[in-house]
């Protein structure tokens, strides 16, 4: 179950938030969490029943391990860096059994035949569970902080619970470090204003992941179940300018619907996206794009070994080895692993002086080649196959008569519906917060109403036009809910 689904709009939303305003208003968080746990535990099991155990029990290591990092016996404070370890550790393994069992054994059997050994590997085909690279960091997150002391540990076992399992970030984020809601959990008020504010987000977001990024997905999807081989160039540029445009509106119109459902609920989130395709190098883009993502790596693994402290060599080496994890959090493949240190690649060498070079250079030169590289990156991202990839970047740069006629066509002929989605994508990417601002601000001198309700009219237009989308489209996937 999604948020863009009939199912969660119709019956569990207006069904979790009845109830859960009523037990709020009652007993504040004593009553409203323990309801907020059940329904996220119930959202779970709507999709993954057979793995609520699994969280469970995610939930019950993570609420073990925090109470003896902060137990203040001797001989416990003495090895809490060891107990730290153990509990990252735990994490860890869970999350590569579940999502790199089988990457791993498939990489050893690919050493092993290179070596010329006729030794083979086998392993269990594991089903991946939804959401578990975000619960697993959101986890991890929490035995860090309160490590070093930046949160208090949770000895409500249901409390913890509601931190790991909260629905509206579960299964595709933001990820909620600790110390942002450790307070949150324990007490918040529900206000007027932030409920409206909240579902104010929550429609512009269903909007941009019902509306946008699934009209996109339609027909991105159309172009890539023909063979690469048979590409033209303007059409394989096409295809990944909207991919690109589709992953955006995909997963920042998902982040922005749990954000506002964490508003709604008394929670602050934090931002996820920025305009990333206004960023006018990797550096910069890597500051708006999966913002809770790039963040959490930063402080829980670049910063410990070491940042940009050391040695400008060994600060390269901890850029590379971050984007190597970022890719393969993204998935159990190697296309991850390049698409990964390509961002990291560009990262070194912006830091070795590329910057300087862009900031002498018109910003267009310079936004020109962040979109190069992050849809060069977004191939290797979308397909999974390496001569397959090879293929579309070739027809992407080497323009030739060598596409099918039909296929070569399949674009254009495409119908204006698609072209006209692109193109509110495109502005929407690069101009939203600018265009919104100036539109506001000429509705609210032309009338006597407040910027509230010029907000609040357009969030309801587009969550009108969202749910028809909804109700009449079958097709609705999501890239990120494989992570």
């Amino acid at each position: 179950m999604v948020f863009s689904s009939a199912i969660f709009l119709f019956y569990f939303l207006p069904i979790t938030l009845g109830i859960y305003f009523v037990a709020q208003k009652l007993a504040g968080p004593k009553l409203s969490n323990p309801v907020l746990f059940f329904f996220s535990i119930a959202f779970y099991a709507f999709g993954e029943a057979g793995f609520v155990l699994l969280i469970l029990v995610s939930i019950l290591i993570n609420y073990v391990f925090g109470l003896l990092i902060d137990h203040q016996s001797v001989f416990l404070r003495r090895h809490r860096q060891t107990i730290l370890l153990i509990g990252v550790c735990a994490n860890i393994l869970l999350l590569t059994y579940f999502k790199y069992l089988g990457f791993l054994a498939e990489s050893l059997h690919q050493i092993v035949s290179l070596l010329g050994f006729s030794w083979t590997v086998t392993w269990p085909d594991v089903h991946l569970p939804i959401g578990i690279s975000f619960f697993t960091f959101q986890a991890i997150s929490y035995l860090v902080d309160v490590y070093r002391g930046h949160a208090k540990c949770q000895r409500n076992l249901l409390d913890l619970g509601l931190y790991i399992a909260l629905f509206p970030q579960l299964i595709a984020g933001p990820i909620v470090r600790y110390e942002t809601v450790d307070k949150q959990i324990r007490k918040r008020t529900l206000t007027t204003e932030g409920i409206c504010s909240g579902l104010r987000l929550f429609c512009v977001g269903l909007f941009m992941k019902a509306c946008l990024a699934d009209t996109l997905a339609y027909n991105v999807d159309a172009i890539f179940a023909h063979p690469f081989e048979q590409l033209s160039t303007h059409v394989a540029w096409v295809a990944i300018s909207a991919y690109s445009l589709q992953i955006f509106f995909d997963f920042a119109g998902y982040s922005l619907m749990a954000i506002g459902l964490g508003r709604a609920c008394g929670f602050t989130f934090p931002q996820n996206f920025n305009q990333p395709y206004t960023s006018l190098n990797v550096r910069e883009f890597w500051r708006r794009w999966h913002i809770s993502l790039s963040t959490w790596f930063r402080d829980y693994l670049y910063i410990p070994l070491g940042g940009s402290q050391r040695a400008p060599t060994r600060t390269y080496a901890n850029l590379l080895i971050v984007f190597l994890c970022t890719g393969i959090w993204h998935g159990a493949s190697w296309n991850f692993v390049i698409w990964g240190l390509i961002h990291g690649l560009f990262i070194v060498l912006e830091r070795k002086g590329l910057s300087r070079l862009l900031e002498t250079v018109p910003r267009f030169f310079s936004r020109l080649y962040l979109i190069v590289v992050v849809m060069v990156a977004w191939v290797f991202f979308r397909i999974e196959d390496f001569s397959d990839a090879a293929t579309v970047l070739a027809k992407m740069w080497f323009p030739d008569a060598g596409g099918h006629p039909v296929y070569a066509s399949l674009i254009l002929n495409t119908d204006g519906w698609f072209w006209t989605i692109f193109g509110i994508s495109l502005i929407w990417s690069l101009w939203s917060p600018r265009l919104a601002t100036t539109i506001a601000t000429q509705v609210v001198r032309q009338r006597p109403i407040t910027a509230e309700l010029v907000k609040s009219v357009g969030a309801m237009i587009l969550y009108l036009i969202a749910l028809i989308v909804v109700i009449s489209n079958t097709y609705s996937p999501f890239i990120y809910f494989r992570f």
